[in-house]
């Protein structure tokens, strides 16, 4: 668990399933996603007792795993944050982030990332990236409020099951070296 004054990145519990479902299931929060909007609470339930199985952060190369995002106060689920080790030797990790429609534009995927970003970079994890939809405007100014760079943009890079048409996608990432000069600048 890794916690601030407002957030708490922890583990999923049974009683977010029916939160993880709601927003999950919401077209507007799945937009840019892969998955599909018919997540039912036995699914979430099956989802959740999965990614508890690992502890955090244990994962394998190549594996997604999801971290719950709850408001300390209330531990209510708001959201969820994926990563993937892609290279656990050299400390190389994708991550990406969905939050309720209720919670987003509150500064809410800032500090959640930031809590992340701050525990990956102390672990010596070399260098974290992103990868977003190119109209996904929100997630653009996110990646670069938190001081990404962008690496590439990638002409009809992956193909959108809902909409049948090829997507671009652009990628932005951040070494633990300018984390820390973020930090200290």
């Amino acid at each position: 668990m890794i916690e601030s004054d407002e957030l708490v990145l922890r583990n999923f519990k049974p009683g977010d399933a029916g939160l993880f479902a709601n927003y999950r299931n919401d077209p507007q929060v799945a937009r840019f996603q892969t998955w599909k909007t018919d997540i039912d609470l036995k699914y979430a339930l099956r989802f959740i007792k999965q990614m508890n199985e690992i502890p955090l952060f244990e994962y394998d190369k190549g594996e997604w795993s999801q971290i719950a995002i709850a408001l300390k106060e209330s531990d209510r689920l708001i959201g969820d944050i994926g990563i993937q080790i892609q290279d656990p030797a050299f400390g190389n990790i994708e991550f990406g982030i969905t939050l309720s429609r209720k919670f987003q534009q509150r500064g809410y995927a800032f500090k959640s990332i930031t809590l992340l970003f701050d525990y990956l970079f102390a672990k010596n994890t070399h260098r974290i990236y992103a990868v977003t939809d190119y109209q996904n405007t929100s997630s653009i100014k996110l990646l670069k409020k938190l001081g990404m760079r962008e690496e590439g943009y990638y002409i009809e890079s992956y193909y959108d099951q809902r909409t049948k048409r090829w997507r671009d996608e652009m990628r932005f990432a951040l070494l633990n070296r300018e984390w820390k000069n973020r930090e200290s600048g």
